[in-house]
Formats: structure tokens, sequence, C-alpha cells
């Protein structure tokens, strides 16, 4: 979220992402219409669960892979962000599943308003409200999954009910958000 800020021309720290991530059940004002469908910017091809999904997806609508892996929009992202608030979806699957492993991307596409495929942590609704993202390691078949996917597309309703609902359980965010107790584990860490 700090690297983040500083992409969107938003004051540096967490405050400012934190406030959006917060705000988003105020049917705050994501654009609307979404002109594209999904989105998939990733640079490394190793993750193979990945691409199979990519390819799988796409067999439904094309998916815009607008990063260095699978290219096909001929050109790269400069702001993730921004860029994703075109699309209603974006697949953000981690490199590995792994307990605790949650990175940015099921983070941007929740500040770009647009709905999370998400692939990792198998703890990851411990972060993010289940409520807000599409969490693939639900579903027992890649097919059910794809399934779920098309109904959102093809229902406003129920794409809009992902789009602002609360990040967090009870829109509360995790202690991990807390500036000051990442201060105190330094300086601890640190000894200072």
């Amino acid at each position: 979220a700090w690297y983040q800020s500083r992409g969107l021309g938003l004051p540096e720290g967490t405050e400012s992402m934190l406030d959006i991530l917060l705000n988003r059940i105020k049917q705050s004002s994501f654009p609307e219409p979404r002109e594209r469908f999904c989105s998939f910017i990733f640079g490394n091809g190793k993750p193979q669960k990945r691409n199979e999904f990519f390819h799988a997806l796409s067999q439904y609508k094309k998916v815009d892979s607008a990063g260095r892996w699978m290219n096909n929009t001929g050109y790269k992202v400069d702001n993730k962000i921004k860029f994703l608030h075109q699309y209603k979806f974006n697949i953000a699957f981690e490199n590995e599943s792994a307990l605790g492993y949650t990175t940015e991307k099921i983070l941007d596409p929740l500040l770009a308003g647009a709905i999370p495929i998400y692939w990792g942590n198998p703890d990851v609704t411990s972060d993010f409200s289940r409520h807000c993202f599409i969490n693939a390691m639900d579903f027992p078949s890649t097919e059910a999954l794809i399934e779920t996917i098309i109904t959102i597309d093809n229902d406003d309703e129920l794409f809009r009910s992902y789009q602002h609902a609360a990040c967090f359980t009870n829109n509360e965010p995790t202690p991990f958000w807390d500036m000051q107790r990442l201060y105190r584990f330094y300086q601890q860490a640190l000894g200072v």
C-alpha cells in the first residue's frame, strides 16, 4: 500500500489507501460502466496454475494481458491501479500458494474497484472479507469458478455488490495496517 500510494499521487503511507478501502461500502465513485472484462498483469511466467487459468477464462471472453508475460495488448501498464479502473475483474493469482503469503495482487484491484479473482494464501480471509473478491480456492474446479465469474459478469447488481463490499470483516482493518505496530516491531528487532 505504501508503494502504491506513490503511483496514484496520494500522500506517502498507508492512510490514503486504507481510506479508499474503507469507503468502498459508501458506493464510492468507481468508473462506470466498466468497459473491459478482465485483466492479467504479470511478468513472471513460471506459475502454471495462473497461466492455465488465464487460458481457460480467455475461452469465455478475451482477457487483456498487459504485463511482460503473455502480453496481448501491445503495451505494458505504467500504473496498475489506474489501468484496472477499466476492468470488471482482475486475475490476482499469487506466484504460489502458501499460508500467510498475501501480496499486492489482491490489493490493487480492490483499490480500483475491480473484482480480484484470487488464488494463493489459503488464509486470505484473515486479511480480507470474503465478500469483496472471488476466492478461487473455494471452488472444486476451474469450470465452477468460471461459471461464477460468468454469472457476475452478466449481473450488474451482483457485480456492484462485490465492488462495494467491505474489504475487511466488519469494515475493520486487520492489525497489519497499524503502522505503529510495524514501528514497534522494527524497534524491537533492531534494538533501537
